[in-house]
């Protein structure tokens, strides 16, 4: 029985996607492309075929009977307190705080030795429609001064602002293409080093997401007389962070390119500033920290565990680097200078761990967490909140069914007291997390979280989630999230793989899952999929995959090369035209993740998996929603609109494929609240939906 409408009339319903195939020829190869007019997504036809699949989607999505039910959780989930980021001043602190009858996080300030909180921006006000996010703040080291950036409709494209913080005014200096800006403020707070992205017009068209650079802004002076400080016209697609030293002298620049970045000092004592290369052409991720005496670099040259090391500013190559923390079989994550201490941040079993450690790297205190889960380090750019001249780092702590708790560690005492913390008052008792360890296709042990209601019957019928990443390095550690919080309150089963690709086991694990590995990633989120069927957790007919980005084009892969196994796929803003990816936005950067299509020996293997050109016609998937948005300056949303295309066009294809596209929104960061709770709303409905009718 059907709950919402049959199969058959969305199927008769499904926008006209005429075929105009234009054959590409790569390498001697033909390469049909039978949707490339979708590309053009500001064209009319376009835009009309985009306003015809949402309305379809709507309108099935909108008449299953619970989506009601399941709005009204997620609105009680979504709409919390809880604090985001923290950065010190020598005034007092300032935070980004979600609070419950907000849409937008607001930007406080608190003075020392004070309780009392002070509202610096609210976009609410500024934006009521709650489109416009706070993207990222710095305040200057006095307090007097804060930068931060705000961006539209999920952009990501930031202007820089100014605001006079005892006042409250704004300063007349805006600067645009602050995209993902990296603020470092001088000592005295008169200027500031940051980046920024070329302006369009000065490079050639679509070059103008590429190119970041470094300049320094005076405060007073036209932004657009800021001096360059840094840029690297010969390698665009790298993104230059600055460090800069206490004293001001001198700055680290760490190039990055995702699997590896380059180091240069920048001597500020010299006009114009003299660049000296330090690690160039690097096969590493290096990122470096700067204390009174020494330059400490975080990096994997010894390990794919990561290790610390440090030198004396004089001396920075690489052969005068002297090990201060060794690589061990935890992963080192991050770390940070605090006070005259270092904090370090482990990864023990896929979950966090936190150690104290003296300049030379002698082991000092671990500072017991009050559960197992994760440590977000709260600051942008993933770091600890806090730096060598204060005395306290901030962080996040979070579980499955823990919501992020604050956590304020002071470096004298050695206490650690709770800054803020949300209770929701969900029932853990009810739910359990367990950990699995399965085998993939080639014989490689992959880790599995499991939550679920506790004394879960392994009936083979349960609901069941399965989600994974596998990509960028990026570890799969518990984390909160209302949608998956509500499915196991509903009975279901969440399953989230840390499959290769990811940092889960270090950087060597990253390394097994990209560029011509990359077919190990799919292959462990396969195996995961079996792992759930054969100990009967669910069947391939109540089992849904989820992923978003380099997750969708993972639950793209998975979809096409196992369509046996899943009832229900969604695939948000995802890779899925692996042989165009780096045609689009910013996908040249990825090269180094994913291969290079103009490379014979990388077209070989993108060619093998790309989802867009491996659909077969007489094959029948799995009902897929495809998710993506307008505005996404990350994965262009080409992608979803010419697969959803490509499988509606499907004869033996039966089940459902829909297509949602947002106008205002773009890869996901700076959702209004409203945003995530349709967003969620539509994806449990769908899930629910394909499950319940699928005739267990």
């Amino acid at each position: 029985m059907s709950w919402v409408i049959s199969d058959e009339q969305i199927r008769k319903s499904y926008p006209p996607s005429n075929k105009k195939i234009v054959i590409d020829r790569l390498h001697g190869i033909p390469i049909e492309d039978p949707f490339r007019w979708l590309e053009d997504i500001e064209s009319d036809p376009v835009i009309t075929w985009i306003k015809a699949q949402n309305k379809l989607t709507e309108e099935v999505l909108n008449k299953f009977p619970e989506k009601k039910t399941i709005k009204n959780r997620l609105s009680q989930l979504q709409y919390r307190d809880e604090v985001l980021k923290v950065k010190e001043s020598h005034s007092g602190l300032f935070y980004l705080k979600k609070l419950a009858n907000k849409e937008q996080p607001v930007l406080y300030f608190r003075a020392r030795d004070t309780d009392k909180e002070r509202v610096l921006v609210d976009v609410n006000e500024i934006d009521p429609a709650g489109t416009t996010s706070l993207d990222y703040f710095f305040p200057s080291n006095e307090g007097k001064t804060l930068a931060y950036g705000l961006s539209e409709g999920g952009s990501e494209w930031a202007i820089l602002h100014l605001m006079n913080v005892p006042s409250g005014d704004l300063l007349n200096e805006k600067i645009e293409r602050a995209k993902w800006s990296s603020v470092r403020w001088t000592k005295d707070d008169s200027a500031f080093y940051y980046t920024r992205f070329p302006k369009p017009g000065n490079v050639p068209p679509g070059e103008e997401v590429f190119g970041s650079h470094v300049r320094l802004h005076k405060l007073g002076t036209d932004p657009n007389l800021d001096p360059v400080i840094f840029e690297n016209p010969d390698n665009p697609q790298e993104y230059p962070f600055p460090v800069l030293s206490p004293d001001d002298s001198f700055m680290i620049v760490r190039a990055f390119r995702f699997i590896a970045s380059d180091l240069y000092f920048i001597d500020l004592t010299t006009s114009p500033p003299k660049q000296v290369p330090i690690v160039t052409e690097s096969q590493w991720l290096l990122t470096p920290f700067i204390s009174q005496n020494y330059v400490y670099i975080y990096s994997n040259h010894k390990s794919p565990n990561f290790g610390l090391y440090r030198a004396e500013k004089e001396n920075l190559q690489m052969t005068n680097w002297e090990t201060i923390l060794e690589p061990q079989t935890d992963i080192l994550q991050d770390v940070q200078l605090v006070s005259d201490k270092i904090i370090a941040l482990w990864l023990h079993d896929v979950k966090s761990k936190v150690t104290l450690h003296e300049p030379d790297g002698t082991f000092v205190v671990e500072i017991s967490l009050p559960e197992a889960g994760s440590v977000d380090p709260m600051d942008m750019g993933g770091g600890f909140s806090g730096g060598v001249e204060y005395s306290d780092v901030f962080f996040n702590c979070m579980s499955f069914f823990q919501a992020p708790t604050t956590y304020q560690f002071n470096i004298p005492s050695g206490k650690l007291v709770e800054f803020f913390k949300m209770d929701l008052n969900l029932n853990q008792s009810k739910y359990e997390t367990t950990e699995e360890w399965y085998q993939s296709q080639d014989g490689t042990r992959v880790h599995m979280f499991l939550i679920h209601p506790s004394q879960l019957a392994l009936s083979g019928d349960n609901p069941a989630l399965l989600y994974g990443y596998g990509g960028f390095n990026v570890s799969m550690t518990p984390f909160f999230s209302p949608n998956l919080i509500h499915w196991v309150e509903r009975g279901g089963v969440v399953a989230v793989a840390n499959i290769r690709g990811g940092g889960e086991h270090g950087d060597a694990w990253h390394k097994a899952g990209i560029l011509y590995k990359k077919q190990n990633v799919f292959d462990d989120f396969i195996a995961a999929a079996e792992h759930l069927i054969q100990k009967k957790y669910c069947s391939p007919k109540t089992l849904a995959i989820l992923g978003g980005s380099n997750g969708g084009l993972l639950v793209g892969a998975a979809t096409i090369q196992r369509p046996d196994l899943f009832t229900a796929v969604y695939c948000a803003v995802p890779l899925l035209d692996m042989l165009r990816y780096h045609h689009f936005s910013i996908g040249k950067t990825w090269i180094p993740e994913y291969g290079d299509p103009e490379k014979l020996e990388d077209f070989k293997w993108l060619k093998a998996y790309s989802p867009y050109q491996n659909v077969e016609e007489d094959v029948s998937y799995p009902s897929v929603l495809f998710k993506t948005a307008i505005n996404d300056s990350r994965v262009d949303p080409t992608h979803a609109l010419k697969m959803t295309a490509l499988m509606q066009n499907l004869p033996q294809t039966t089940n459902p494929i829909l297509l949602l596209t947002e106008s205002e929104a773009g890869h996901g960061t700076g959702k209004s609240v409203t945003k995530l709770i349709a967003e969620g709303t539509q994806m449990l409905s769908f899930f629910l939906w394909r499950i319940k009718d699928s005739e267990l």
